[in-house]
């Protein structure tokens, strides 16, 4: 084969490969300004070029699409990237900073790249916006779950929960409420000295919430009243009210057949013993009658006895 014939050879396989490669990119057609859509005012963020270099494009923010081939699904905006899963082009715009954020204007933002947004919008509408402290913004406590209102047996065990949520973490404490002969309410914070009341604190289950426990056993009928949660923090406090009222009695369980004929056995032996004890009673009756008797009149029942 000739050298001419190796030329066109040569030509031919490079506009085979070269015309695979535009069919898997996509081969873009002829940039045309006039058909491009017009975006002036609509994009919060940053502005890019389209795929084929053409029209202009906003940004992506946060939690929309992006990537794909030559990012024909979106470019995310500075700040934030685009996060795939394994094997896949197509993603999702992520902050690069994780974390909430509290803005100057008391409101927590999920990320610093939404604070950023907002900061975006406001100054295109003539108000500021600057990040105040990372973390949720400060907030006073608020009950999430208040005490409950119980009614129970003496010598049962009962407790009472309350739940509160706020920034920074509150600090919670119980009290107890009680009215005397006077009409005066007294409050007295608890455990005090009282041997069957505890106190439990836990935090959770979300961040920033704190759950605590009254628990008493076993009550007595002095511990029926009303009991408070009492949280604050240093941005306020908050107070919830339960109440726990006694009923006179025991608590009644469940027997078993074992505790049946014990019981049974028990009533057994009683009434032997209640039965020794009459024999011996007449016996002693008897043994006084005699007593009283005189000896002349014992003699002749004796020799009457003896003849008979």
């Amino acid at each position: 084969m000739d050298m001419k014939a190796w030329g066109v050879l040569l030509v031919v396989l490079v506009a085979v490969v070269e015309g695979r490669k535009g069919k898997a990119l996509g081969r873009c057609p002829p940039c045309k300004l006039d058909q491009c859509p017009d975006i002036r005012g609509k994009c919060l963020g940053d502005v890019f070029k389209d795929p084929c270099d053409c029209c202009e494009e906003c940004a992506k923010t946060e939690g929309e699409t992006c990537g794909g081939k030559r990012n024909k699904l979106g470019t995310c905006m500075e700040g934030l990237h685009c996060e795939t899963k394994r094997g896949r082009k197509k993603g999702v715009c992520v902050c690069n900073v994780e974390g909430k954020v509290c803005g100057t204007d008391g409101v927590t933002y999920n990320s610093l790249c939404e604070l950023d947004l907002n900061k975006l919008v406001g100054f295109r509408e003539g108000w500021s916006l600057e990040r105040r402290h990372d973390g949720p913004c400060y907030s006073a406590p608020e009950i999430v779950t208040p005490p409950q209102h119980l009614v129970n047996t003496s010598g049962a065990q009962v407790y009472l929960m309350c739940e509160v949520t706020g920034v920074p973490s509150p600090r919670m404490l119980w009290r107890k409420l009680e009215k005397g002969p006077d009409g005066m309410v007294k409050v007295s914070e608890i455990p005090g000295d009282k041997q069957n009341l505890a106190i439990q604190v836990r935090g959770g289950p979300e961040k920033h919430q704190v759950t605590s426990w009254v628990l008493i056993y076993p009550v007595y009928e002095e511990d029926a009243g009303e009991y408070e949660c009492y949280a604050e923090n240093s941005e306020g406090w908050v107070t919830a009210r339960g109440s726990l009222t006694v009923q006179h009695g025991e608590i009644i369980q469940d027997a078993d057949f074992d505790d049946d004929v014990e019981d049974d056995d028990e009533e057994d032996y009683d009434d032997a013993d209640s039965e020794e004890e009459e024999e011996e009673e007449e016996e002693e009756e008897e043994a006084d009658e005699e007593d009283d008797i005189p000896e002349e009149e014992l003699d002749r029942m004796e020799e009457r006895e003896n003849d008979a």
